[in-house]
């Protein structure tokens, strides 16, 4: 059973605050370092692969080119054909690894190995 104490706050019966109880709307921003970041990496082509349909145009966009494929034209007849997305960084296909954990993932490493 949940109570509303005088003061507000949801308890239950053993007087635990329960999640109700959180004030969501005095979290403190979090810094740079704390948000979500949204990364994309070009992969290299397959040999069997013929021709890119994806392109990096700088550090931050992207560029998908339709592929004109016959199968899929009905669905497609309503939308553009060409696309630009972008993200908070974008890797070519010529980067490496080490390149790509060390934006995306090296400082979260860091921070859990040191609590």
């Amino acid at each position: 059973m949940i109570q509303n104490t005088n003061n507000g706050s949801n308890v239950n019966k053993d007087n635990i605050p329960t999640s109700s109880d959180s004030d969501t709307s005095k979290k403190v921003p979090k810094t740079a370092d704390e948000r979500l970041m949204v990364a994309v990496r070009i992969r290299p082509l397959k040999p069997d692969e013929q021709q890119r349909c994806l392109y990096a145009i700088n550090k931050k966009d992207v560029f998908l080119e339709d592929d004109n494929n016959e199968k899929y034209k009905a669905l497609r007849q309503k939308r553009g054909s060409d696309k630009q997305y972008s993200f908070d960084v974008v890797f070519s296909e010529d980067s490496t690894q080490e390149e790509v954990y060390n934006v995306t993932t090296s400082s979260l490493v860091k921070d859990v190995l040191n609590g």
